[in-house]
């Protein structure tokens, strides 16, 4: 009986870590937002320590953004910001990431870097607040003219010949879901990875007129179809936005 009872607590153990070990970052926020940094740099490497190795894609992306947010050294920050920008476009902390890159850029006098990076934000995460203050601050750097390819196209609401019925198609339908927006093909083609390894069949467009490689999924008759596949990406920590003009595509793949 003894045997039993030691694997019954062991097994209960392993139960109970599981949660205890996901809301450990929500933890470290709640303290960072308290001002009580210390304390948050210390579970922020407890963290680290005892759950990295077997973190889900998701807590690295959040560790990563933490670790960047509360080192007192920049360039440790900077690295960690980078590694989000390269290895994890389209995540929910990477458009933040690359503002800080540009914050960082703009303070050691290096504007065209901070151009640089304050334009990715604004064409690669058009679903996402920090667009909006990304081109704030290329008005501040006095880079006042809209970057290239607007997206306001992307976002209207009332797309013209709207078909009447609600199928949704494979090949049809002016509705989809874009996942980001790319002046560098390579940070495009690691989107569509990540994707296809998590179960999606995404392509990659292009729009008449602008040089953007565009991430999506699937084509729809109706919004609202669109709009559930959307709120399911972003619940997996993707920024996601539909979009209505699939019927304006040119190539893809």
């Amino acid at each position: 009986m003894r045997p039993r009872v030691g694997l019954t607590i062991l097994g209960l153990a392993l139960v109970l870590a599981a949660p205890l070990r996901a809301q450990t970052l929500v933890q470290v926020d709640d303290l960072a937002r308290e001002g009580r940094l210390d304390e948050a740099r210390r579970a922020l490497l407890d963290w680290w320590d005892a759950s990295a190795e077997s973190a889900a894609r998701g807590e690295l992306q959040h560790a990563f953004w933490l670790r960047g947010a509360l080192t007192l050294d920049p360039d440790e920050a900077a690295r960690d910001y980078v590694r989000l920008v390269v290895e994890y476009p389209g995540g929910p902390f990477t458009a933040r990431a690359a503002l800080r890159l540009a914050r960082f850029a703009e303070a050691r006098g290096d504007v065209a870097e901070a151009d640089r990076y304050l334009r990715a934000v604004a064409r690669d995460h058009p679903g996402s607040p920090e667009r909006l203050e990304a081109l704030a601050a290329l008005e501040d750097l006095g880079q006042a003219d809209p970057p290239a390819d607007d997206l306001a196209d992307d976002l209207a609401d009332d797309p013209p010949d709207e078909p009447a019925d609600g199928v949704a198609g494979a090949g049809s339908g002016v509705f989809s879901v874009q996942l980001g927006a790319f002046s560098d093909p390579g940070r495009a083609a690691m989107l569509v990875d990540r994707l296809r390894s998590a179960g999606h069949q995404p392509r990659l467009a292009n729009m008449q007129g602008g040089d953007l490689v565009r991430v999506r999924l699937g084509r729809f008759e109706r919004r609202e179809a669109a709009q559930a596949l959307a709120d399911t990406l972003v619940a997996a920590g993707l920024e996601a936005v539909v979009v209505s003009d699939a019927h304006r595509e040119r190539g893809g793949g």
